[in-house]
């Protein structure tokens, strides 16, 4: 049906943008493999990232029942309440530390620059390891279509790498590349007179004895030593450039010092003129006299600079101010400038040009050189993998994500495909070495950008300010819940499973480690932790802190928590009294007022009382009065 013909409330649907929604990204796979082999899946767990939009509107106003997005929502409200940098992983969970992890939007990290390959977060090729049979498949057949394209990346690959050697050992020859004509000044006088040496020497052998042969040896050379001269007198050009600019910049700065000398020196004397009118009057005129001297003096240094520039740029003007020779100066001296800059860009754009030509003239491989350099790589290929030439050349033309390993691992990962019974996909990759079983977070790419949204902070150097106790040292606490003890019931774990703001965190204590040394206040949190009480009301509840977070290649937000002191737990639970009550203990003499006083920031009597202004701020006391 037509859009004209529909009813009015079919074009208020039609316009309406519930029904202008994209399209849902495609379900995340949290299929878990077991030991035997198989997939344990559920259709009811939660999705590491939302796969729909979300729209808020008011219940009234719906007009289809739409599934409530509140828990990707209020999720992304608490993970903001947390204040926490999003940083880069290239650690261990178990050594988490966020402190040395540059944060997601660093300029050499937030890039998709294809000219920072090595460091961007997107790539236009898939990752391998991510796809299905049918998924490879398909790609395989969109990759077969590009065979042409292949085949003259090859060719222009092979010709740059011929290209590259024969410059190479011209230079390492020669000390040039290319004609001689086309070189720098620097080393153009000298590659002149070696060209016509080699021309020479290659038509020694046949008339080395004739008469003819030495007459176009002299007119060769002279022509050479010509030229030569001509290079070195256009150098001789751009060094008396440099030393103009040079010069210039001389007499500017003794002017200026002159000046400023002058000035200072009359502004000390006027604060020291004698009362009387008729020596004052003398004074002022000795140094009104003296501050001629001085711009007469400049200007003597001015002038000889201009007249040096004039001499070596151009003819000396008529008129002689100081003001003519300047204008004259810099003019010659930036039209030599400007042709001196246009002749080099020009020499640099004609050797581009000839290297282009000489490249594809003699550098380019025909059809069957280009065969016997595609089966070189393909047998470099199987001793190598993917440390190959072609593995290489593959990434880069297909623009997939880096798969790199070691050549040991490599090794044993060829040993395991080859013994192994399946022959699947995967295998079939592993075995021919463009993919590891499990490759590290930094070769397996993101399939979200580093921050995917979530905050933009770059740092947590910030403080928490409380109403009542000030600047606090940690980060308020949150209060988490235990989903799985470490105790659990299909295993020990070494990591509690901690929800934290929506989000699932590990505990960073495990088994193995003593949570009770040095810190008292922990042993409830690791009673928590250790085992599930179904008979607790509310269920295990730990305070954590967090820190920071990342992105994995799986879009998931993994958080970084630590266990707080019991000082920021009793901050937040707002219970001070226990605290308190054990510094009152451990300060023999001393009373709980003023303890208290000077836990919630306070001055404290038993310290000297410092100036005002000048002390601590803890301890800084108010003016007394006498």
């Amino acid at each position: 049906m037509s859009k004209a013909c529909s009813s009015p409330t079919a074009r208020l649907f039609q316009n309406s943008r519930l029904f202008s929604i994209p399209k849902p990204l495609p379900s995340a796979v949290r299929a878990d493999t077991q030991a035997s082999g198989s997939k344990r899946d559920s259709d009811t767990a939660t999705t590491p990232y939302p796969t729909h939009q979300a729209i808020t509107s008011p219940h009234s106003s719906r007009a289809i029942d739409f599934a409530s997005a509140g828990d990707h929502t209020v999720t992304l409200e608490k993970f903001q309440e947390l204040s926490i940098p999003l940083v880069t992983r290239s650690f261990k969970q178990s050594s988490y530390n966020a402190k040395k992890n540059p944060s997601v939007y660093e300029d050499a990290l937030d890039n998709t620059d294809r000219s920072k390959a090595g460091r961007r977060w997107r790539t236009n090729g898939p990752y391998l390891l991510e796809m299905g049979a049918k998924e490879l498949d398909r790609y395989l057949k969109e990759v077969e279509a590009q065979r042409p394209e292949w085949l003259e990346y090859l060719r222009e690959y092979f010709a740059q790498r011929s290209f590259d050697t024969a410059k190479k050992e011209s230079i390492d020859k020669t000390g040039f590349f290319g004609p001689a004509d086309l070189q720098p000044l620097n080393i153009r006088a000298d590659c002149i007179i070696r060209e016509a040496e080699s021309e020479l020497q290659a038509t020694r052998g046949t008339e080395a004895d004739s008469s003819a042969f030495h007459e176009r040896q002299r007119t060769v050379m002279e022509a050479a030593r010509e030229r030569a001269e001509q290079c070195r007198a256009q150098l001789e050009l751009q060094t008396a450039q440099a030393g103009a600019v040079e010069h210039l910049r001389e007499a500017d700065r003794r002017s200026t010092a002159i000046m400023d000398f002058a000035q200072q020196k009359m502004r000390q004397a006027e604060e020291e003129l004698p009362a009387e009118a008729r020596d004052r009057d003398d004074r002022i005129e000795v140094l009104n006299s003296e501050y001629e001297d001085a711009k007469e003096q400049t200007n003597g240094i001015k002038t000889a600079a201009y007249e040096d520039v004039i001499s070596t740029f151009g003819e000396r003007p008529d008129a002689t101010s100081i003001d003519t020779l300047e204008s004259h100066a810099r003019r010659l001296f930036n039209e030599s400038v400007a042709s001196t800059a246009a002749t080099e860009l020009a020499r640099e754009q004609t050797l581009k040009q000839w290297e282009e030509s000489a490249k594809l003239a003699d550098h380019y491989p025909d059809a069957q050189k280009l065969q016997e350099l595609q089966k070189e790589l393909r047998d470099a290929h199987g001793a190598e993998k993917m440390h190959s030439e072609l593995a290489s050349l593959l990434v880069s033309f297909l623009d997939l994500p880096g798969m790199g390993e070691t050549t040991a691992r490599a090794a044993r990962l060829d040993r395991a495909a080859s013994l192994s019974r399946t022959t699947n996909f995967q295998e079939s990759l592993l075995q021919h070495g463009f993919m590891e079983s499990s490759p590290s977070d930094k070769e397996v790419p993101l399939s979200t950008h580093p921050g995917a949204g979530l905050g933009y902070l770059r740092a947590s150097v910030h403080m928490e300010n409380h109403p009542v106790y000030g600047p606090q040292a940690q980060r308020s606490a949150v209060l988490s819940r235990v989903l799985k003890a470490r105790a659990s019931v299909t295993g020990t774990d070494f990591h509690a499973k901690l929800g934290v703001a929506g989000f699932v965190a590990s505990d960073p204590k495990g088994t193995g480690v003593n949570t009770t040394r040095n810190n008292a206040a922990s042993t409830e949190a690791d009673s928590m932790a250790a085992s599930i009480d179904p008979y607790l009301v509310g269920g295990n509840k730990m305070y954590m802190q967090a820190d920071s977070a990342f992105i994995n290649q799986d879009g998931q937000v993994i958080l970084g928590v630590t266990r707080p002191d019991k000082e920021a737990v009793a901050v937040k639970t707002g219970d001070v009294k226990e605290i308190l009550d054990n510094k009152k203990a451990t300060l023999t003499g001393t009373s709980f007022a003023s303890m208290s006083g000077s836990f919630l920031g306070l001055p404290d009597p038993r310290l000297p009382r410092a100036k005002y202004g000048t002390g601590v701020s803890n301890y800084r006391s108010a003016p007394q009065k006498s």
